[in-house]
């Protein structure tokens, strides 16, 4: 029983680090989450983006993202999905992406918004617009970019290492029995 237990805790303990939560200080019908992940490219240093348009009221339709990132980890070249446009002329460490083919609507998510920067981002933040259909506003969001980070997947990964042991030796016993 104290097995299981301890298991419970690393288990808990590897699933809270490295997971960013965002905070939610309004309750607002619209939202969005952008996820970046590097990708490793012959030295390159290369992120990729995935958006999802998380507004809980269908009214609202995601047209626009940004990402920002610390000065210095400057924009060298960015691609797109289709229907999508990339604009990196506004500042050198800033991106901005606006579909024009339509707009995406609640619950939808977008992958494949490529950058590669000329060195490693520390900080990474975004702003979302939104269209709403029925009122013909257009609010905005800011929030940072999710990152999955390697210590929260080697924290998981520890936290199930005492179960793999537990079962393991529940196997053994039932052997020798």
């Amino acid at each position: 029983m104290r097995a299981l237990l301890l298991t419970a805790m690393f288990l808990a303990v590897g699933l809270g680090l490295g997971t960013a939560i965002p905070s939610k200080v309004l309750a607002v019908p619209y939202s969005a989450e952008v996820v970046g992940t590097k990708v490793n490219v012959a030295g390159q240093c290369t992120w990729t983006y995935k958006v999802s348009n998380t507004s809980t009221s269908s009214d609202y339709s995601l047209w626009l993202f940004a990402v920002q990132v610390d000065e210095g980890a400057d924009v060298i070249s960015a691609t797109c999905p289709s229907g999508w446009i990339a604009d990196t002329d506004s500042m050198p460490h800033f991106i901005t992406w606006e579909y024009f083919a339509s707009e995406m609507p609640a619950g939808t998510f977008k992958t494949g918004f490529d950058v590669e920067f000329n060195r490693d981002p520390v900080s990474q933040v975004y702003t979302a617009m939104f269209d709403n259909t029925a009122t013909g506003e257009s609010p905005s969001v800011d929030g940072v970019v999710l990152t999955p980070e390697p210590a929260g997947i080697a924290a998981l990964l520890t936290g199930l290492a005492p179960l793999a042991g537990l079962i393991a030796r529940r196997r053994n016993r039932v052997k020798l029995s």
